[in-house]
Parts: C-alpha cells; structure tokens; sequence
C-alpha cells in the first residue's frame, strides 16, 4: 500500500532531522569521486598537515593546490562516451503510431528532436546521464512535467532529472521519493536570498567532506533557499521555505500513474542498511590510487617551490644594538623579547641587500668562513622520485577500471609495455552501455506516459509506441596506435590472413570514422577484395597453382583502380550491395585479364621473332597464291 506522509513527517525531512539511513554512505561514495571528477579540493588530505610542518608552510600548501586527478577521470568518461560511436547504438522507433496522434506529437519528434534543453534525449544520456552513472550509484532520476503547472490542452513535455545523493532526502522504491532541489524558494525575501547566496559563494573546495576525516560527512542542510520535490504513485509535490523555518505547497500535478516515475540509477553492491542497498560504480576503485596523487602532488609543488627558494643562512656575530646582544629588553618595569632581533641578540639586517660585517676573529677564536652565507641544499632526487610515483599513481588508477592503456606508461616501470586485455575492458565498457540503455529505457517508459495516457487510453497499445534500444556489443574504443601494433604483431607472429585482413578492416573504420565518404571506399576496396592481407607474390602464387581464378587475383591487385571508375561511372556505386558491387568489379577484371593476354601474346611475339608481321588484305593475299 502507497506510502501517505504527513505534514510532521514531511517537515522532519525538509529540516534534515529525518533522513534515509543509507544517506550518509552514499553521500560519501559519490564525493569520493566528486572531489576529483570536478577538480575540487580534497579537504580531508590537503589540510593535514605533514609531519615537521610549519603552519605557514601548510597554508601556502593549500593556497597552491592543483587538481592533478582530474585527467584520469575525464578521459575514463570521454571513453564511455565513445559508446555512442558503437555500429549497434540505436534508439529504433516503431511505425505503427494511432491515428490519434500526429506526426509532430509522436514519440519520436519529442524525444529525437524536441527534447528540451538537450534537443534529443540521446543528447541527455550522453552529456549529463553518462556522468551521473559515472560518479554517482545512489543517484535518483525523476521523470516529470517540465513545468508542474500543466496546460490540459497541450502534450505535457516530461524531462528527466537526476538528483544526486546529497540531494536524496528519502527514497522508497517504487513507493515515493524526497529531493532537495538546487532552486531557490520564492516565498523569501530578498534579503535571505542574497545571504544564502553568498553563503554558498563563500564555500571553498568540498564543504561535504570534514577535514579531520575522510569518512564523515558534514553537510551545511540550509546553504541555498530551501525548494523540495515530493513524488509518489499520485503525484508531483513542490514545495518551498517561507519566513520562520515553515515550508508551502507551491504546486502540484496529479498525474495519476499509480506507479513512481523515478528510479534508481544503476550500480554495482556495495551493502545492505537495513531495507536500503547502497551501491557503487564501476569507477569507485580508483579512489585509493586517486588520493594517494592529489595528496603528493601537493607536496611536490611544495617541495618545488622550497627548491626554488631555498632556505638562506648566514653567519652574524654582530650584536643587536637595541638589546647589547642578549636578546631581552626592559619594557615598563618587565623583560620582554627584543623586537629588533627577535631574541637572537645580533643585528638581523633590514634588507637582503645589506653589508654582511664579519668581525674578525679574537686571539683564540676560529675564523669566520668567507663568504659567511649560504643556501640550505636539497636533495633534488626526491623530486624526480616524488613525481614518478605520481605518475605510477595516476596510471594505476586507470588500471583500476582496465584502461590503463590511456595513460603513459610511468617512469619507474622502465622496459614494461602495456598489456591491452580487451575482455577486461569490455566488460567495463558493456556494464556502462547496459546502464545507459535501461536509464534510456525507463525514461522513454514514463514520458510516453506522461505524454499519452490521456490520448491513448490501452496500455498495450502505449507499450507498443515505446522505442526499442538494444544494448551494443560492439565499441570503437581502441585508439589507432593500439591497433596499428597489434596488426604489426600479428603479421610477424605469422597469423593466418582471415586475421589480418579483420584487423586492417578495424584500422580503416577507426581511422577514417570522421569522413563518410572516405571510409566508404576504404571499407568496399576491403569488403570486396578477395584476397585482402596478402602480398603480391603471394597472389601471383596462388594464381599461378590455380588455387584462385586469374581474375580474383587481377581484382585484388587493381581493387582502388576499380572502385575508383565505378565510382566515376556511378556516383552511387558505394551504396549498392557487396553483391552487386562484386559483380561490377568482377567484370571489370575479366576486363583487364583480356587486355593483360593480349599484351603477354605480343610480349610473346616479340620475344620469339621480332616484331610481328603485318597481316596482309585476305585478296592480295590469295592473289600471291594463285
């Protein structure tokens, strides 16, 4: 039975006091990852501070902070992004459509071309879905009406909208959902905006994650004007802070499903609280690896910069003229510490460029060394080492998710090539694909009803409108460097042909995937050479056994002569059939056999008697006869 919550049990939630237990740890996960994907600053690492540590030195340290982890992140997702490239995406539409519906109010128009914001919702999957299945596994994704206050005489325009865990204040599968929303309320003053806003601007780094700890979560509840998003198997609740901490009903819509129009974004388990599962990503692995960089990378732009400017000293036996060399002065009565000197009780100097004044030596004292000053030095070598370990760190974290192939290969691994295990990262690459497909899936499912229940009233007939997304198998994932490698080492290997002739196939749609024309071509000169991967010697072998005819030889060999003058014959030659296209390339071999026979049988002529004798007219010829 659906869920009622009270007005109590709503404002219990709105004032943070009452919150889903699995809250705190899924806030946590998706930080964890936050922190790097959006280069922020990881408080809990940066702000420690290291062992024989100035306070002055720590908080340059933090001042200077780069997101060094950012990349890793970026290029896994530009990867995953690839997906959309593979030769089997599709969101394949039906054409059976009821005639109640017009052609600019299908499915189709709305969500392959009118889709709000992102013009299409392939576009949304792609630029803000992908990420969100990325960082965050405890993410909730709402289909709802673009705007709550519903106009009954035009098609409702649904959107999805992902809310990630900091914002879930409850879910409930299939039963309700509460969302914070990044809004601001309405119903408040002027003044109170301003002020949250600046709340908010005023915030640095990661004001989630407490400083002293990597595990505990330290949310500021009332940083914006509070708006909340209240959704269950009857309906769409908006509802915004007014004046005294109190919360209004601002809108509403009914949308009479009887079922949620939310759910759960994909992920791996992690554990169970209660009735709550907490998952994670694909990409919670990295984490360790990703911390262990940001944190010495900070460390090595300290050390850096203490090697730029090292530490200078110098030898100064002259005394303090305020204190007589003793380090203390009389002030009002009491012995206080010489401003002058600082308590060291020689003249300090008033500029870097001052006079060194050596004294000399008294009977019995050792000599000053000349020059009298210095530079503390440093071992330079921690530096190098300091950075290939961040190096070996970023490169592990990649290896996490199977792609270490995008990073170089570190420094301290000197001789060791990078191993491609394409299962592996398939597997990676599918489970992302699998995701997109059923959050692509379940979005189509509630903004078909959202849009048609009122038009078409069977619900058959309104499953039946919905799109069809296979999930795809293949991926154009591997760069061409990879490939090319491959290939090289699969021909010195001595692997059959068959092999090597899919490989080159696989170079030529990574290389030429940008321009339909040329990877055309590239890919018929391919499809239909008969005796693609073979040198010429090895086709004039065949030929010569009779193991292949003379003109599946003639073909291999002229096949980019061929495809070009089909192409100057007919513009649409690229479009036919393999068949089809075969047949004309055929012909034109058989072709070019009968002109390379003529010319052998002349060559032949030649060769044996000189130039060929003119044939004489058939009378003259009799009449020498007669």
């Amino acid at each position: 039975m659906p869920t009622i919550l009270s007005p109590e049990e709503l404002k219990a939630r709105f004032s943070g006091t009452k919150k889903s237990v699995a809250w705190n740890d899924s806030v946590l996960l998706y930080h964890k990852l936050k922190v790097h994907a959006e280069g922020e600053m990881p408080i809990h690492l940066i702000k420690a501070a290291r062992p024989n540590e100035s306070e002055a030195v720590r908080t340059y340290r933090q001042s200077i902070y780069e997101a060094e982890t950012q990349n890793p992140i970026q290029r896994v997702i530009s990867v995953l992004e690839k997906i959309r490239r593979s030769p089997d995406w599709m969101i394949r539409f039906r054409d059976d459509i009821p005639a109640m519906i017009t052609k600019e109010e299908t499915l189709e128009s709305y969500i392959d071309g009118k889709y709000p914001v992102y013009k299409t919702l392939e576009n949304w999957l792609f630029e803000e879905a992908l990420k969100a299945i990325a960082l965050d596994a405890n993410g909730v994704c709402i289909v709802m009406p673009q705007d709550l206050n519903v106009n009954g005489m035009e098609y409702i325009k649904p959107v999805a909208m992902i809310f990630n865990a900091p914002q879930i204040v409850d879910f409930v599968t299939d039963d309700y959902v509460i969302v914070r929303s990044d809004e601001y309320s309405s119903k408040l003053s002027t003044d109170v905006q301003q002020t949250r806003a600046q709340a908010i601007a005023g915030f640095t780094g990661n004001p989630f994650l407490d400083a002293s700890s990597s595990n505990r979560v330290d949310l500021p509840y009332s940083t914006s004007a509070m708006v909340f998003y209240v959704v269950d198997n009857y309906s769409y609740q908006k509802w915004e802070e007014v004046d005294g901490g109190m919360y209004m009903l601002t809108q509403q819509y009914v949308h009479g499903l009887n079922s949620l129009p939310a759910f759960q974004l994909p992920g791996k388990f992690h554990k169970r609280m209660g009735s709550s599962v907490i998952k994670t990503t694909p990409l919670n692995p990295m984490v360790p690896h990703l911390n262990k960089a940001a944190r010495e990378s900070n460390d090595l732009d300290i050390g850096v910069v203490k090697h730029l400017h090292p530490q200078k000293w110098r030898i100064n036996n002259i005394q303090c003229g305020e204190c007589s060399g003793t380090g203390k002065t009389l002030v009002s009565g009491s012995t206080t510490q010489c401003k002058a000197c600082k308590g060291e009780g020689v003249s300090n100097g008033s500029s870097p460029v001052d006079e060194i004044i050596i004294k000399p030596a008294a009977i019995g004292e050792q000599n000053i060394p000349v020059p009298a000053m210095g530079y503390v030095e440093m071992n330079v070598e921690i530096i190098k080492i300091q950075n290939e370990r961040i190096e070996e760190h970023l490169y592990k974290a990649l290896a996490a998710v199977n792609m270490d192939h995008l990073s170089s290969t570190p420094l301290n691994i000197s001789g060791k090539g990078k191993e491609l295990d394409r299962d592996e990262m398939n597997s990676v690459i599918s489970w992302f694909a699998e995701s997109l497909v059923f959050v692509a899936d379940h979005v189509c499912k509630w903004v078909n009803e959202l849009r048609y229940k009122g038009v078409v009233a069977d619900e058959v007939k309104r499953n039946d409108m919905r799109p069809i997304i296979p999930v795809p198998e293949k991926f154009d994932i591997i760069n061409t460097t990879f490939l090319i490698t491959e290939y090289s080492t699969a021909k010195t290997a001595g692997l059959s042909s068959t092999i090597l002739a899919e490989l080159e196939k696989e170079i030529a749609q990574k290389k030429f995937y940008s321009n339909d024309e040329v990877s055309g071509f590239v890919q018929t000169v391919m499809d239909c050479n008969p005796l693609l991967g073979l040198s010429i010697e090895e086709k004039s072998l065949l030929s010569g056994s009779g193991l292949v005819t003379k003109e599946d030889a003639i073909m291999s060999v002229y096949i980019t002569d061929f495809v070009n003058r089909a192409l100057e014959e007919d513009k649409n030659f690229l479009d036919k059939s393999k068949v089809d296209k075969r047949k004309i390339l055929l012909q034109y071999a058989t072709e070019k056999a009968a002109l390379l026979n003529t010319a052998a049988t002349m060559a032949q002529d030649i060769f044996e008697g000189g130039a060929p004798a003119k044939k004489e007219p058939a009378d003259k010829e009799e009449g020498v006869a007669a």
